[in-house]
């Protein structure tokens, strides 16, 4: 599960009718970090933050919308992670 704490509208996308958003988003695990367009009527913009916080990781969207891990420097692999079996 994932929701967004808080957000600010860098601005409106009229050819979509959709608000381009700065998030600061929170998430069960990395597996729940959404895509750039999850949010109805939003678009996640470029230098979003996730925090997982089942580990306290933290995650920054770049302009590719990939997820990077703050600490490792990595990109973010969805599949990877849905495919760990849990301990």
């Amino acid at each position: 599960m994932n929701r967004i704490r808080s957000q600010i509208t860098v601005s409106f996308v009229q050819e979509d009718n959709r608000n381009l958003i700065r998030a600061e988003i929170e998430c069960d695990t990395a597996a729940d970090l959404p895509g750039i367009d999850d949010y109805p009527g939003k678009r996640l913009s470029m230098g979003s933050v996730a925090w997982d916080i089942s580990t306290g990781d933290f995650y920054g969207l770049n302009s590719s919308g990939e997820w990077i891990n703050q600490t490792t420097g990595k990109v973010h692999d969805k599949e990877e992670v849905s495919n760990v079996e849990p301990v």
